[in-house]
């Protein structure tokens, strides 16, 4: 690999005496051309989301070095010019050979951001990757990773020199679900969802391209998907073909290698509530994609649950919009994370709890069970007050009004008590002692300094 101080003599020679292109040569409208590159902005783009003149230089600077990289790495090259467009909000591919590449002055951390880009190159390098690794992260997205997906995210943190944060999450990660094995990780029916499955995933294929040569790697890549064969055997067959080891075997060694970078007690903190937090979305979100019944509720609505998890990524935290959630330092204290995450977790509580409501009342309704759907209803009512969600509340109330003549009142009064559970009223008679206790000590407190007082009196 180059140095970034030789590279940047090299682009420089190579702009002002034009072998390849630089700004004098640049298209019309282009921020910046290189030898496999054109760099432009979105028209009207705010210029927080464009890299100035300065900026655009080191990443024009950093994607040849990516590519230089590649190419010597695999063997191979890339067939035409790239197409980097900034001035949008999200990563995406927008033709053949077209990215648009966030970009924000606020966040150095997606200066050098090169995901979309690397599945143009590594696709000319390579060519089209095989059905491996292949394995949704969740029911509620509706996209499978595979090797492509995961070789492009571990590639751009090797490049962006984030492999050894990455494989500490993973480490933590893997801990924290009792070490799945990749057999388990790649079943579609465990339990695991998210970056439960995607990080164990992206640090085992890092481990590949750091500890292996990318030869081997490449005939990784170019393996023949037998379909007759689950995907854990496919991917067993593949690496024993690529690196003449079985699945289990790099497996043990990755894994030693995980069990082998220290943890701190604040990187165990943090990773441990940022795995909180995913999971809790990522189970909440499969529930929002199981409904399946004609109304259904849908969470862009809820702005209080959306306010309690926005909350969780304001700077005074300490968490961050980081690419792929990866921290490069641990969080100092908790002290603001920490009362945010009980709320959120309140709300998704909630939440889950009004999708129940929903699911149940509407079958409730359709089995003529006036009074549990009276029951289902009144609860969802309440759910979505506290969810901050008004677009649904007229069509509650109207079912609410419609079961109100089909439900006795004494039996909506029996219900509604009974839907107050018994732990509230514990909790009201011991908060009621509890305040009546602190009194009489008080009380008893205050009259012994008074006897005291008078006895030390002449």
């Amino acid at each position: 690999m180059r140095t970034i101080s030789g590279l940047l003599a090299i682009f420089f020679l190579v702009t002002l005496f034009g072998q390849g292109s630089g700004l004098a040569q640049a298209e019309p409208g282009a921020l910046l051309e290189t030898e496999h590159f054109i760099f432009k902005a979105l028209p009207d783009a705010p210029s927080d989301l464009v890299p100035d003149p300065e900026q655009i230089q080191k990443i024009g600077l950093f994607y040849e070095s990516v590519i230089q990289d590649l190419e010597e790495g695999f063997g191979g090259q890339v067939r035409d010019k790239i197409t980097v467009v900034y001035g949008g909000t999200a990563a995406m591919g927008t033709g053949d050979r077209t990215v648009v590449q966030p970009y924000s002055s606020e966040e150095p951390s997606f200066t050098f951001g090169c995901h979309e880009m690397l599945h143009i190159a590594l696709k000319d390098i390579l060519g089209p990757g095989p059905d491996l690794f292949t394995r949704n992260l969740s029911q509620a997205v509706p996209y499978n990773l595979g090797l492509e997906e995961l070789t492009v995210t571990a590639l751009e943190l090797h490049f962006l020199k984030s492999s050894p944060e990455m494989h500490l999450y993973a480490r933590v990660y893997q801990e924290l679900t009792d070490w799945p094995s990749i057999q388990t990780i790649l079943n579609p029916s465990s339990s695991l969802i998210g970056l439960e499955i995607e990080y164990p995933l992206v640090s085992f294929l890092a481990f590949l391209l750091d500890h292996y040569p990318w030869a081997d790697y490449r005939l990784l890549w170019n393996y023949n998907t037998n379909f007759q064969l689950s995907q854990s055997e496919n991917v067993d067959l593949a690496l024993s073909q690529a690196y003449n080891e079985s699945l289990s075997a790099l497996e043990e060694k990755w894994k030693g290698f995980l069990k082998a970078i220290p943890v701190s007690p604040e990187w165990w903190e943090t990773i441990k509530r940022q795995h909180e937090i995913e999971t809790l979305s990522g189970h909440l979100a499969n529930l929002f994609s199981e409904q399946v019944e004609t109304i259904k509720l849908d969470r862009r609505s809820m702005k209080e649950f959306s306010q309690a998890y926005e909350e969780l990524y304001t700077p005074d935290t300490g968490l961050s919009t980081a690419p792929y959630g990866i921290l490069k330092e641990p969080l100092k204290n908790f002290q603001s994370l920490d009362p945010r995450l009980e709320r959120y977790k309140a709300m998704v509580k909630v939440a889950q709890e009004a999708i129940s409501a929903c699911d149940k009342g509407q079958k409730q309704l359709r089995a003529k069970d006036w009074n549990n759907a009276w029951t289902s209803f009144k609860t969802l009512r309440n759910d979505l007050v506290q969810l901050g969600d008004t677009s649904m509340l007229a069509w509650v109330d109207k079912q609410l009004t419609e079961l109100e003549t089909k439900v006795p009142p004494e039996q909506r009064q029996a219900q509604a008590s009974a839907a107050f559970p018994w732990w509230g009223w514990a909790l009201i008679v011991c908060g009621v002692a509890g305040v009546l206790g602190l009194g009489g000590w008080l009380f008893l407190r205050k009259r012994r300094a008074h006897q005291k007082g008078k006895g030390q009196q002449p």
